[in-house]
């Protein structure tokens, strides 16, 4: 049986690895190119320098855990929205909708496109291997939830899982043409037509 020290220690150690990893947020959520040294993040975060080391071996795999950390934010979002919204025409407006709301997620873009293409290649390719985990995690449950809405539930399991990767396509597309946007809020009109296709793709007799 833990110890409720040992506990208590787990939890302040995972809660001081979170507020790094915050602080690193808020600073690259900073306009224009800013790139934050460990020593900002430190600074940010109200730490020493050598604490950070003691959650990370290097900027590298610090940025490395904020890519990871979104993208479970993302599955995470994914989830709340498949409990809320039953027709697929809600669904898929709920899905797509939630880019208007990824106002914290915007920092993303700047660490891939620059620090995180910098990293050394073996923790890319580690990254990216969690990351297409996470994308087929978030896939697998959008296909659960067409399983079980009326609309879909005729399709074949593998019907839904294609299904719910054009729903993932979308959103990725829609991530990327507003990318420049402060608030990353598709057109409207971008959103309607694409819930629009989706709708149309989904529901379509298949032989």
């Amino acid at each position: 049986m833990e110890k409720p020290t040992f506990k208590r220690k787990e939890r302040e150690k995972e809660a001081r690895r979170e507020a790094i990893l915050d602080a690193a947020v808020r600073l690259f959520s900073r306009k224009g190119n800013y790139d934050p040294t460990l020593d900002d993040i430190a600074n940010e975060a109200e730490l020493s320098k050598g604490t950070i080391y003691n959650y990370f071996k290097d900027k590298h795999y610090l940025i490395a855990a904020l890519l990871l950390r979104c993208h479970e934010k993302v599955v995470e979002r994914l989830r709340e929205i498949v409990s809320r919204n039953e027709t697929l025409s809600a669904l898929i407006h709920a899905v797509l909708g939630s880019i208007k709301s990824a106002q914290d997620d915007k920092y993303i873009f700047h660490i891939f496109f620059s620090a995180g293409l910098q990293m050394p290649e073996e923790l890319r390719l580690e990254v990216a291997t969690q990351w297409r985990s996470q994308e087929q995690q978030a896939a697998q449950i959008l296909a659960d939830k067409l399983a079980v809405t009326p609309e879909t539930s005729h399709l074949t399991p593998l019907q839904q899982l294609v299904g719910a990767r054009m729903i993932m396509s979308a959103v990725h597309y829609s991530i990327v043409v507003t990318a420049g946007e402060v608030a990353f809020q598709p057109p409207a009109e971008e959103l309607d037509t694409f819930a629009r296709m989706l709708h149309r793709a989904l529901t379509m007799e298949h032989a």
